[in-house]
């Protein structure tokens, strides 16, 4: 039995990728590719005049570190979790704010009590809907998450050879992808539990029925699900 980690192997620590392999094949396979865009003037002023920046993924983050921290020195950063606020502290970015818990809703309660604040959301082409986010919150796209044919191939050839039944899904996008890949290797796929790192992931997961592994709590949810995956993997080969 394999693991699939639909996230990027340099960012996973070199203690929890020997003791993913050490249990069983790790494929690390990224289900995207990101890019910054274009962003047009007047969305340029939306950002140099804010109050307060949404921040939600790494990805958005560097972008935001390399092209817009400049034209926005007054705004507080409402970042998602911890890791995100050090990396703006060491950017010089001390203004930052985080939400109770480290995930989406805890997110929108903080921007209702915000919602006379001119707030800007800098997200990608995926943004999830959410229909509690107070109309007062203003997007501009940034970044897009982008896949294709190649991809889709280089994933499957990564995979063909193993026998997965763990799996750790980052987004809803990322499941999609997954689902195509199992249809043109069904074979690779067997029994799966999916593990997730927030709710939006798995309750898209969970409408198609299938077995989902959520976060107990909020703290550095990518190290605990990964370490989640290889303790329940060491426990189904015991019993």
């Amino acid at each position: 039995m394999a693991f699939l980690i639909t996230y990027p192997e340099q960012k996973v620590n070199s203690k929890l990728q020997d003791r993913l392999q050490s249990v069983g094949a790790t494929i690390y396979c990224p289900m995207r590719l990101l890019r910054p865009v274009s962003v047009s003037n007047a969305d340029k002023k939306l950002i140099a005049d804010s109050e307060y920046l949404v921040i939600t993924s790494p990805f958005s983050l560097s972008v935001y570190l390399t092209k817009f921290s400049q034209i926005s020195p007054s705004a507080t950063v409402i970042a998602l979790s911890q890791k995100m606020k050090s990396r703006l502290n060491e950017a010089g970015i001390s203004k930052v704010r985080l939400p109770e818990q480290e995930n989406q809703r805890s997110l929108v309660k903080l921007l209702r009590d915000l919602s006379d604040k001119k707030v800007i959301w800098l997200n990608g082409n995926l943004m999830l809907a959410h229909s509690l986010i107070p109309d007062s919150v203003k997007t501009v796209q940034i970044y897009e998450n982008t896949w294709n044919k190649h991809l889709e191939q280089v994933a499957i050839t990564k995979i063909r050879s193993h026998q997965i039944n763990r799996i750790l899904v980052t987004s809803p996008s990322s499941y999609q992808r997954i689902k195509v890949i199992q249809q043109q290797i069904p074979q690779c796929f067997s029994d799966v539990s999916y593990y997730v790192l927030g709710p939006s992931t798995g309750e898209t997961i969970q409408r198609d029925g299938q077995r989902v592994v959520a976060p107990i709590n909020a703290i550095d949810v990518l190290n605990q699900m990964l370490n989640r995956m290889v303790t329940d993997e060491l426990s189904a080969r015991v019993n």
